[in-house]
């Protein structure tokens, strides 16, 4: 092993946060159970210490040289049928029938396994596993997607139709398999743990998203991603309205309540159908057209324009709807007034105009 190279467990314990039953887990479980080199490790330990024996046998009991030694084990474990090496002591025949059985029995239970990891696909999904690794380690300025479910993967076409690239994580099979077929990168894991997140890269992604179907799991989540990235957004859903404040408190920059959202849409549908119908129309059916809040940082360098010449600067097709400061709105906002750092655009554009606009407001990377 090399130095400060961490020893991987043949066995782990894991603790799963309490869901919706209200009881945390403690379970005894393999380390890595797919991976094929740890089911021959038994076999193959078995095979070279029976080689070892035999060999160290006979030249005890015979006397022999090494090599004579070693090769004798070689004829008597393969089972070949060559003459002796030299003439056998009683002791040597009762060894040498003794080393012909445990040979057999090591040679039968090496191929099986061998046979079984081969024909089970352990093999095929350890280099998937190894494939999906190295493709994630490509990918930088990414989304982390936690939790593949009904909101995870309406999430996932959502950023896919903005050209993001995402990495879906998930424990279960199941959504692992839907996310793969939809050509996403996954890793398979508990998103709770850091190593799962840092297998994720986000080291190097732009923001992680926590949609699991779980208050204390989404925060469990978002304390380890703020613990690893305390400058990365995250975004997390809740389920039931109390737990927003201890999010936030555990790190989470915004919060989303699904059913709260369901819940707004559908009231403003009845009291206010053809304005809510135009404007979902404009999000989501335009084909390049979109309505987006923008956010003004420090160092952008429309911080300190006024609005006509940030808009000539950017793109006059842009259309301003209003600009939140503070609790104030202004809308639609002056052209003479003057922006500031914290200000927030809500626009309408195309996505082209949109990037341009993002960029100038974020500012230099």
């Amino acid at each position: 092993m090399k130095e400060g190279q961490e020893r991987k467990p043949w066995w782990t314990l894991r603790l799963r946060p309490a869901g919706r039953t209200g009881r945390a887990t403690l379970t005894l479980a393999p380390a890595a159970a797919d991976e094929p080199w740890r089911r021959l490790r038994g076999p193959l330990l078995t095979i070279g210490a029976t080689m070892i024996l035999g060999t160290l046998g006979y030249m005890v009991i015979e006397g022999w040289t090494f090599g004579d030694s070693a090769y004798m084990m070689l004829i008597t474990l393969a089972t070949i049928g060559y003459g002796e090496v030299q003439p056998l002591s009683n002791a040597g025949r009762l060894f040498t029938s003794a080393l012909i059985l445990v040979g057999v029995a090591g040679l039968s239970y090496t191929f099986t396994t061998i046979t079984g990891t081969l024909f089970e696909g352990h093999l095929t999904r350890q280099w998937e596993r190894r494939r999906m690794e190295k493709r994630v380690g490509q990918l930088t300025d990414h989304y982390i997607l936690c939790g593949y479910g009904r909101v995870g993967q309406q999430i996932a076409r959502e950023l896919l139709r903005e050209g993001e690239a995402v990495v879906v994580v998930d424990s279960d099979q199941l959504e692992l398999d839907r996310a793969t077929a939809a050509g996403l990168p996954i890793v398979n894991g508990n998103a709770t743990e850091d190593d799962t997140l840092r297998a994720a890269g986000i080291e190097r992604a732009r923001a992680l998203i926590s949609a699991v179907n779980g208050d204390a799991d989404n925060t469990f989540i978002t304390i380890s991603a703020h613990a690893l990235r305390p400058d990365m957004p995250i975004v997390a859903r809740i389920v039931r309205e109390e737990a927003g404040p201890k999010l936030r408190r555990a790190g989470a920059t915004h919060i989303v309540s699904p059913y709260a959202i369901a819940g707004h849409q559908m009231a403003m549908l009845a009291a206010r159908s053809a304005t809510v119908s135009a404007i979902d129309h404009l999000q989501h059916d335009a084909d390049d057209l979109l309505v987006v809040e923008v956010r003004i940082d420090t160092d952008s360098p429309l911080a300190g324009l006024r609005l006509g010449a940030a808009r000539e600067r950017v793109d006059r097709g842009l259309t301003m709807l209003g600009l939140r400061r503070g609790g104030q709105m202004f809308a639609p906002p002056p052209e003479d007034i003057e922006l500031v750092a914290g200000d927030i655009f809500a626009v309408c554009g195309t996505r082209a105009q949109l990037r341009t606009l993002e960029n100038a407001c974020e500012g230099p990377r």
